[in-house]
């Protein structure tokens, strides 16, 4: 299983910044470990009891604004396409099964 530890202190400091970036804390949340989970994850039993929290002046470099993408290179990127593209036939019955695997994953 793996852990992600984020003092109170940081929590909040999550919330003041997704209502500023008028964002959910998912969105941060995910943004971070996009760029930083590989080196902030680690299995239990790699887990010493280290310290995985972030002080102020890293989570503000890391949540600072990017410049926004133009038409051509959110083509370029690949930013584009539907459901077709990820292979999911149904949505509605893929957004179905995330929800009850979410359900599921946090019953235990």
């Amino acid at each position: 299983m793996v852990h992600l530890e984020i003092s109170p202190h940081i929590a909040q400091r999550l919330q003041a910044l997704s209502e500023q970036a008028r964002t959910s804390i998912d969105e941060l949340l995910l943004r971070l470990l996009e760029d930083y989970g590989s080196t902030l994850i680690s299995d239990d039993a790699e887990m010493s009891g280290g310290d995985l929290t972030w002080t102020e002046d890293e989570l503000a470099e890391i949540l600072r604004p990017t410049e926004p993408l133009t038409g051509q290179e959110i083509v370029e990127q690949g930013f584009i396409g539907g459901w077709e593209d990820l292979g999911i036939e149904d949505s509605v019955a893929w957004l179905a099964q995330q929800k009850a695997s979410r359900k599921k994953k946090h019953q235990v």
